[in-house]
């Protein structure tokens, strides 16, 4: 049997040792769908990433046009470095004209006016130098009349907001941007595969109705490829790109491979993130916490069982956790650790986990890319659903006569895990029931993960905004509220949750006051559009350069 030949490896961008990819199946056609008013014997060919074996071509670009034609052919720099350095000979065929790479971004989109020509491109080219190939593959797709120069900007101006009704602050950004004097524009989730290879362009510039967009905001990524298609796409039409992650970003970026998201604005609830954000490259990264909306304002209090004297809300463990981190070792010593940690009242929180790794193996380990940030995670995740426990056992021990003073609201993990008895309830509708619960319960316990060092959670907002009393046992991010608010409900260890309660309870007309007090803050300078307000003036002032090939 004749042995299977050797396929070329090479190193990546990253650094990353990479086997190519070779023959037809290794290009995609890139103008399929596309309207021609050029006839299809003089439309010239293009190819965009030639691969380790350009020959192999032949026979497909032969079938669709005659021998005379054309062949243009543009490549990496750092492509052929790389192929030269794992000693492959490059052979090309006689009479295709090569595009010069330090031209290529001025030159290609007056080629593909000027002759509609047939377009191809290396499919692994874009995840191997996706700094070369994600600008200039992006030119390459933009119809005539959405380049930056055709496309009138929207009146009044728009934003582009990935998602529906049922995602993530999907409603709140919706109403803040149309109370700011904005107009969202909804692009769906099934624009972008959920395998995140295909983008379906059709239905993308469709929503864009010739008019061009201000502003794209995505929640956690929402609305973007894993391949940067939708970004670069964005980019080369002038249009800046504002990622709002609300939970642990490092957690999120772990599922993508390429860099496109530092050129993005990121924007991160929780500002202990932001150094090592920066120092990764991601030069446009700043602080913005979440908010309130009118959702929940004023509803009518539900009816609690007799007894009851704290309310939570919240799931035992997030959905999907056991696969998200199926591949992240556990570590049992590290973990026993921990938990004498919150013994003792510290918070062994993401940031001490990540440390923790480096220390072990001795040297920085950056969140991304790499392994460490879900390794990390999965040691804080663990740890969290314990520190947790502790705070619903100190509230649940508050119980008289039989009757508990816990009432749980959540997923069926809870169950069997409480030393003392509480009411459990299902998950209830976020927007219909939620509010009314908050209203209703005399205090609504937050515990912020371990996985937001420095996080809020919405509750840290929309209990007020309800009419309700947060008290809360979270880390640093109470900075951004006045000092004499914060103090008062922040707890720092389980036993100051019945002391604060009791004190509370005795002290009624203080607690009014208090409660009236973080209402006029809250009203005053946490509102989703204010958020809106503060992302509008960063986007301004970016360089708009920066968002352009």
């Amino acid at each position: 049997m004749t042995p299977r030949p050797l396929r070329i490896r090479i190193r990546d961008s990253l650094g990353r040792i990479r086997t190519l990819t070779e023959g037809p199946d290794s290009y995609e056609r890139l103008d399929e769908g596309a309207s021609h008013s050029i006839s299809r014997c003089s439309r010239p060919v293009l190819l965009l990433g030639i691969g380790p074996h350009p020959a192999q071509l032949l026979p497909l670009v032969r079938r669709l046009q005659p021998e005379d034609s054309s062949v243009f052919w543009l490549e990496s720099p750092d492509f052929l470095d790389a192929l030269h350095d794992a000693g492959a000979t490059l052979e090309l065929p006689a009479g295709w004209r090569k595009i010069d790479p330090a031209q290529a971004a001025l030159l290609l989109p007056g080629l593909i006016r000027e002759t509609s020509p047939i377009m191809f491109a290396y499919r692994q080219g874009r995840r191997l130098f996706p700094e070369f190939w994600g600008p200039l593959l992006a030119l390459c797709l933009i119809p005539d009349g959405f380049s930056p120069e055709h496309a009138a900007p929207a009146a009044p101006p728009s934003v582009l907001l990935p998602g529906n009704a049922s995602s993530l602050l999907h409603r709140e950004l919706t109403q803040a941007l149309e109370m700011e004097g904005l107009s969202p524009v909804h692009l769906p989730d099934s624009s972008v595969s959920p395998s995140g290879n295909h983008v379906d362009l059709k239905e993308f510039f469709a929503r864009l109705k010739r008019q061009r967009p201000s502003l794209f905001l995505s929640v956690n990524l929402r609305g973007l490829d894993p391949e940067g298609r939708v970004f670069h796409l964005l980019r080369a039409m002038g249009i800046p790109v504002c990622i709002w992650f609300v939970d642990n970003p490092w957690q999120i970026l772990s599922s993508l491979r390429l860099p496109w998201w530092k050129d993005a604005l990121l924007l991160t609830t929780d500002a202990t993130f932001l150094p090592e954000l920066r120092a990764c490259g991601a030069a446009n990264a700043e602080f913005m916490p979440l908010a309130a909306s009118s959702f929940f304002l004023d509803p009518e209090p539900a009816i609690l069982p007799p007894g009851i004297r704290v309310l939570f809300v919240g799931r035992s463990s997030f959905p999907g956790k056991d696969a998200f981190f199926a591949a992240a070792p556990r570590h049992a010593e590290r973990e026993a650790e921990a938990r004498a940690m919150l013994r003792r009242g510290e918070r062994p929180d993401y940031h001490w986990w990540k440390r923790r790794i480096e220390e072990e193996q001795g040297k920085h380990i950056p969140s991304w890319p790499g392994h460490a940030a879900r390794e990390a995670g999965r040691g804080t995740e663990e740890l969290a659903l314990n520190n947790r426990l502790m705070w619903l056992n100190e509230a649940a021990s508050l119980g008289q006569n039989g009757m508990p003073a816990l009432e749980l609201v959540g997923d069926e993990g809870w169950k069997n895990r409480l030393d003392a008895p509480a009411h459990f309830s299902p998950p209830v509708d976020y927007y219909a029931m939620l509010p009314a619960l908050y209203r209703a319960a005399p205090f609504t316990l937050d515990v912020t993960s371990l996985l937001l060092p420095g996080g809020l959670t919405q509750r840290h907002f929309d209990v007020w905004q309800a009419g309700g009393f947060l008290l809360t046992a979270t880390g640093s991010g109470m900075h951004i509220f006045p000092p004499h608010l914060a103090a008062p409900i922040t707890l720092r260890r389980p036993g100051d949750l019945v002391l604060s309660i009791k004190h509370l309870e005795h002290s009624p007309a203080y607690k009014t006051e208090l409660r009236t007090a973080w209402q006029n803050e809250i009203s005053r300078n946490h509102l989703y559009r204010h958020r809106i307000r503060a992302i509008w003036e960063m986007a301004k002032k970016l360089d708009a350069t920066s968002f352009r090939v």
